[in-house]
């Protein structure tokens, strides 16, 4: 034990040699070489733009394209450089996962997928960026972060010329120019481009939902879903802004709110209009509302929309699923959002206020709808007339004026309209489906509307 204590104490420590007036000593020369330094990338990969700040990962990233795979895996024809990285990609073909998570029943083929999830439920974030104070649970999300600051894309499509910061956002991407969808769902036809999506699918089939809250205990289907959750719970709002007095539950929307402050807010302009917005995403989507583009195609109908949620949105449609059920009718929903707002007209809550005048609405939808009557903006001009909209689907109705377009045609009498809610309300006819029901005498109607009014004969005798 002395002998142990002895060889501890005379152990040499190695001072960091990056040049960045760092102090910081070191036991061996693995810590020095993982130690985070600014420093400059000047070694560029001789097969590809990669670029690398020490000269002995440029060589260990090299060896990634000369060396030689000889190791086939027996299931597919996929080839590797290192045995263990075949017998790792085995477990996707034999599906063995022996690794299980500490906090849930979920298993895992390998230990650094597990805990990776683990840090889900510990809300660890040990990777922190060299260029500012955020932190990240994965390495890769890290490294994918500090390529914001360097402007560093390293990866390029070999289709068409497209450069992104990740290999594996550019596998991705380059899986969309073959049109095949390898992944199908095993309790309906669906196929998907990514397991990912495949996986997020089927949990409308099995109802899993893996992501728990650990403040009440309710579960979701999917991570994004218990991000907005997070912000019922006001007591944990944790993260404050260092400008005002606003707290927030996410890091996320604390650090988006402050870009009002120090004046990100209106980063990126519309070259074609003259709207400002904080994110590039954000107005990439927006540019599609001039241009007309539509990259994304339903595999149903072949109809085409410009953002792909709107389309994943839509394909729900067609193999009919609706997972949402209200509580207080047994309407269901395809939408989780869609359920929660019809069950405010159940219930009377009216949760988003108007800044301008208090008037309080069900949805996010209607109050942004009325704030238009403020602002008098209308952003969608009718090409027929000089009438404009403050809302894409009420142009859509409108047009149908000028055309006499109506596409949506009622089951049972065969007549036409010219928006699909209105053939909901009149199939109701013929139904006689009253979906809402109020609380207080049971009595039901075919539409919200009518409820509404009737909930103010209620409220007018209390």
């Amino acid at each position: 034990m002395n002998y142990n204590m002895e060889t501890h104490q005379t152990v040499e420590q190695k001072m960091c040699t990056s040049g960045e007036n760092c102090e910081c000593n070191f036991h061996t020369d693995v810590k020095i070489d993982e130690h985070p330094i600014k420093v400059e990338k000047s070694y560029q990969c001789s097969h590809c733009a990669k670029c690398f700040a020490r000269k002995s990962e440029k060589v260990k990233h090299e060896i990634t394209h000369t060396a030689e795979k000889s190791f086939q895996c027996s299931y597919c024809d996929k080839v590797f450089s290192k045995k263990f990285v075949m017998i790792r990609h085995q477990l996707i073909h034999t599906g063995e996962k022996p690794y299980q998570c500490n906090y849930c029943d979920k298993f895992f083929s390998q230990k650094d997928y597990m805990e990776t999830h683990q840090r889900i439920h510990t809300v660890e974030k040990p990777y922190k960026c060299l260029y500012c104070s955020k932190c990240f649970s994965k390495k890769y999300s890290k490294v994918k972060h500090e390529r914001m600051h360097t402007g560093e894309t390293a990866y390029r499509c070999n289709q068409c010329d497209k450069c992104f910061s990740a290999n594996y956002v550019m596998l991705r991407h380059q899986k969309t120019h073959t049109a095949q969808k390898p992944f199908q769902c095993s309790h309906c036809k669906n196929s998907f481009l990514y397991k990912d999506d495949m996986e997020k699918h089927q949990r409308w089939h099995t109802g899993e939902k893996p992501y728990q809250c650990l403040h009440c205990s309710k579960t979701f289907s999917a991570f994004s879903k218990l991000s907005q959750h997070l912000k019922k719970h006001p007591e944990e709002k944790s993260y404050q802004c260092s400008h005002c007095d606003m707290c927030f539950a996410l890091k996320i929307d604390m650090v988006n709110h402050q870009k009002i402050h120090n004046g990100e807010k209106n980063k990126y302009q519309c070259s074609s209009c003259d709207k400002h917005f904080s994110r590039k995403e954000y107005l990439v989507k927006h540019q599609k509302l001039h241009t007309g583009e539509k990259p994304y195609k339903c595999s149903h109908c072949g109809k085409c929309f410009a953002v792909k949620a709107k389309m994943v949105f839509h394909e729900k449609e067609h193999i009919g699923l609706k997972p949402y059920q209200c509580s207080h009718c047994g309407k269901c929903f395809m939408a989780n959002n869609a359920m929660v707002n019809h069950e405010r007209i159940h219930t009377g809550e009216k949760t988003y206020q108007c800044k301008n005048c208090d008037k309080y609405f069900i949805s996010k939808g209607h109050l942004k709808e009325h704030m238009q009557t403020h602002t008098k903006e209308n952003s969608y001009q009718c090409s027929h007339c000089d009438r404009s909209f403050g809302r894409k689907s009420h142009l859509v109705t409108h047009q149908s004026v000028h055309t006499g377009l109506k596409p949506y045609q009622c089951i049972h009498c065969r007549k036409c309209f010219s928006n699909k809610y209105n053939m909901l309300i009149h199939q109701r006819i013929h139904t006689g489906e009253k979906p809402y029901q109020c609380d207080h005498c049971n009595i039901s109607f075919s539409t919200s509307h009518s409820l509404v009014a009737h909930l103010k004969i209620h409220n007018d005798n209390t």
